[in-house]
């Protein structure tokens, strides 16, 4: 028993011996190795305060993450602290799995200029296409669990956005990940800078790109938009703020599997010209969605609420407000819009886009709403191209429908609105759903003041 035991405990001490050793070396020497090779492996500088392995249980903390950028004048990125728990029992059975990953306070700062990042640099250096091997590879097993990243924040700069887009706070949490397992659960909260808040809701299957998107956002600047209209058009910026509650689905391999439902809404909206003008305003916007599956080509709206639209138009000899203010290659398209007949990067194409389908395919869809109503209306109308200018104004617009539906006989819309302060106008549409062409104007003008249309008379018969 004493030529056993001896052995053993030689064995026992020198393990022992080992693991102290280890603990009270490693985390020195991982800081230098981080901080000697990460130039070689990044482009950049990158520093450890805090390293610890504990090959007892497989926890890994790390505190203080840094990286900076490739000119070393400032701060990629930054993390305060990561916790790892790994499982040794199963990484000897080739099964890496992680039973917690939390990631605290990371920074991340993101420059895009053109088409190229801050980071571009590390993509290049791996963008080389790896050797191809001979013979099916075994795939990597692996499984993530209670996946966090808590106080995270962000700042995007780009020549695009009038101001850094900046994240203040998010939080990211995910389940799990797991190599055999299609479906991801994960949930994104983003407080911004401004006051926006946005919460994403994911389900997301990797193998077929099926996906479930459940989106709420307030109080979101409408300015944020100002640059996918820029290229397209000189304004002046755009005003009012922008909220939503959607429910989206679809195929990342169809963009025509796509169908949506929710809440749609903005207030305060406003564009306007570069000499600080408006051009069009909304005091609110309403818009309820029941139904909108476009590759079935069902649409259903359950009410849509528009108050104080507002419209200001002028006419000169060279052309209208509005068309003067494109600019000159705003019908300039890449080789990839012309393919798709829209520009993926710019939600505005997309929306033309989809709304010139259903233009044309009106008549084979089945669409319905509700209930739509246009109150304290505004249209401005200014005409210089007269020997004296004509003004007009139609004002307390109201617009009022209910019923509409693909499957009705007739669809009917009422109006009215002031003339100028003082003439009266009130009309009532008739559709016929099954083709725009058919349809029944009943209207009455009353106190239209004649005088106003005396710079057409002037200009015409002296």
């Amino acid at each position: 028993m004493d030529r056993i035991r001896k052995p053993v405990q030689w064995t026992l001490t020198g393990l022992i011996v080992t693991l102290v050793l280890f603990w009270l070396a490693h985390p020195p020497v991982v800081k230098w190795l981080v901080k000697k090779y990460g130039p070689e492996y990044t482009g950049r500088q990158v520093t450890l305060d805090h390293f610890r392995l504990n090959p007892l249980n497989g926890v890994v903390t790390i505190r203080g993450l840094k990286m900076m950028e490739a000119e070393g004048d400032s701060t990629f990125l930054s993390v305060e602290g990561i916790r790892v728990d790994l499982t040794p029992s199963k990484m000897l059975f080739g099964m890496m799995e992680i039973a917690e990953l939390h990631v605290d306070r990371p920074f991340v700062r993101v420059v895009q200029d053109g088409d190229r990042f801050n980071f571009s640099d590390i993509l290049d250096m791996y963008s080389d296409d790896p050797t191809e091997k001979e013979g099916p590879d075994e795939p990597f097993r692996f499984a993530l669990y209670d996946i966090q990243v808590d106080s995270a924040s962000l700042s995007y700069r780009s020549a695009l956005l009038p101001a850094p887009f900046q994240v203040t706070r998010a939080r990211f949490t995910c389940p799990q990940v797991i190599w055999n397992v299609p479906l991801i659960e994960a949930l994104l909260q983003l407080d911004m800078l401004n006051g926006t808040g946005i919460e994403l809701d994911l389900d997301l299957d990797q193998v077929e790109l099926l996906y479930a998107l459940h989106v709420t956002m307030n109080n979101a600047p409408c300015d944020l938009l100002a640059s996918y209209v820029e290229p397209f058009m000189d304004i002046g910026g755009l005003d009012g703020t922008l909220h939503a509650d959607l429910l989206v689905k679809g195929d990342g391999n169809d963009p025509v599997n796509f169908s949506m439902k929710g809440t749609l809404g903005a207030t305060g909206f406003a564009l306007k010209d570069p000499n600080g003008v408006k051009l069009v305003g909304l005091g609110g916007l309403e818009l309820v969605v029941d139904t909108v599956d476009v590759m079935n080509e069902v649409y259903r709206v359950r009410r849509f609420l528009m108050d104080e639209p507002y419209l200001f138009v002028e006419l000169y000899d060279d052309g209208d407000n509005f068309s003067r203010l494109l600019t000159e290659d705003s019908s300039a398209t890449t080789e990839l819009e012309e393919e798709l007949g829209y520009d993926p990067e710019n939600p505005f194409s997309i929306m033309s886009y989809y709304v010139n389908m259903l233009a044309e395919n009106y008549s084979t869809m089945s669409y319905s709403l509700d209930s739509m109503e246009v109150s304290n209306g505004s249209v401005l109308f200014n005409d210089h191209t007269l020997y004296h200018t004509f003004r007009y104004a139609f004002t307390e617009l109201e617009v009022h429908a209910h019923g509409m539906s693909s499957s009705s006989d007739r669809m009917t819309i009422r109006g009215r609105s002031k003339l100028n302060k003082y003439g009266d106008f009130e009309a009532e549409l008739a559709l016929d759903p099954t083709t725009l062409r058919n349809f029944e104007l009943e209207y009455t003008v009353d106190r239209m003041g004649l005088p106003d249309f005396a710079p057409y008379t002037i200009t015409h018969v002296a």
